[in-house]
């Protein structure tokens, strides 16, 4: 049985003056929705061009649906930099997006479905998927 797709993006704000149109795009490219805080209010912007304006609540779970019918969680989050190192790497600079990330991670592989989890402390429990059907 093949895996559900299932992505995630996590963007920043780095100061570049392009870099948010750039992961406007890349959003719109991939169709996903946006959860969480609202870095940059442009991105909303673009999501509405498409009908994906709106900001979705946490968690978010199997939200989309690829062309074969399968669903799977995409999702972008918008996060500032850390204000000391490139938000390049804002995967290993943030406590709250690790904790996103490994949940994300941990709920894919242990039931199949990827929850994008509200930003916590490290060491909170991930949420747990609903049961499937």
């Amino acid at each position: 049985m093949a895996r559900p797709r299932a992505s995630i993006v996590l963007v920043t704000r780095n100061g570049a003056a392009t870099l948010p149109a750039v992961f406007d795009a890349i959003t719109l490219a991939y169709r996903h929705e946006e959860s969480g805080e609202v870095v940059w209010p442009e991105m909303q912007d673009a999501l509405a061009l498409v009908g994906l304006d709106g900001v979705r609540d946490y968690p978010v779970m199997d939200n989309l649906v690829s062309e074969d019918g399968e669903s799977y969680t995409g999702v972008v989050v918008q996060y500032e930099g850390d204000g000391i190192a490139d938000p390049h790497a804002i995967y290993r600079q943030l406590d709250q997006v690790i904790y996103q990330y490994s949940c994300f991670l941990e709920t894919m592989i242990e039931s199949g479905h990827a929850i994008v989890a509200a930003p916590a402390a490290l060491g909170t429990p991930c949420p747990v998927p609903p049961a499937t059907r």
